[in-house]
């Protein structure tokens, strides 16, 4: 066989390997939240769900989970710090909402696994319910 064939086949050998590598493992690097402190030091949270960003007028301290499953928010009370911000994720099979109960915010309808999320930059209670199913209610305390 010629040598100039042998190389094009190592050439393409070597392609289709790189290939196939770089597909399984591009999206194999683990997404851990992580905290910085006063000294942009990364910190791993204790809260597991909570994560703690470098802070500025446009983006959260923290970022709070709520769960949606089983008709419920999970918690239904929350307390978080000013500047902090929500984010409810619905893990039920029916769509949901987070809507104030003063139309102060409120999501749209959230298919499951959709998520919507909100900043608390004001003191007080919050407190929100479902629209297509009032009897979900929750509330949330921003303190300073």
């Amino acid at each position: 066989m010629n040598t100039k064939y042998i190389v094009i086949l190592a050439v393409i050998a070597l392609l289709a390997i790189g290939g196939f590598y770089f597909s399984i493992n591009r999206n194999s690097a683990p997404q851990i939240p992580v905290e910085f402190n006063n000294n942009s030091t990364p910190v791993i949270p204790q809260n597991q769900n909570s994560v703690s960003v470098p802070t500025s007028p446009d983006v959260p301290k923290t970022t709070h989970a709520i769960s949606i499953q089983n008709f419920a928010f999970s918690p239904t009370l929350i307390t978080i710090k000013k500047g902090d911000s929500i984010v409810w994720i619905n893990k039920d099979s029916v769509a949901h909402t987070a809507t104030s109960d003063t139309g102060e915010f409120g999501s749209l309808s959230l298919s499951t696994n959709e998520n919507y999320n909100r900043v608390f930059n004001t003191v007080g209670t919050f407190k929100y319910h479902c629209t297509p199913h009032p009897f979900m209610k929750g509330t949330i305390i921003v303190t300073e």
